[in-house]
């Protein structure tokens, strides 16, 4: 299986930690890469399930709504 170099998933980790830390920031997100063959090359969750010091942290198996996957 293909996957990022170390140093490119360290990246992508490293710009999401400060943006869903921050209380007023993004709360967390669930976000992967894949190649133009549809191949899953990584895949991360940072930050929490919504705002407040008290919600769960985002895993890769958290069930989460997603309001619309294609707008034009």
């Amino acid at each position: 299986m293909a996957k990022l170099c170390s140093e490119a998933m360290s990246a992508l980790k490293d710009r999401m930690k400060p943006v869903t830390a921050e209380s007023e920031g993004i709360p967390g997100v669930v976000y992967c890469v894949v190649n133009k063959e549809g191949v899953l090359l990584f895949e991360h969750a940072s930050g929490k399930v919504g705002v407040g010091q008290e919600r769960e942290r985002w895993g890769m198996d958290t069930v989460f709504w997603i309001a619309s996957l294609h707008q034009e």
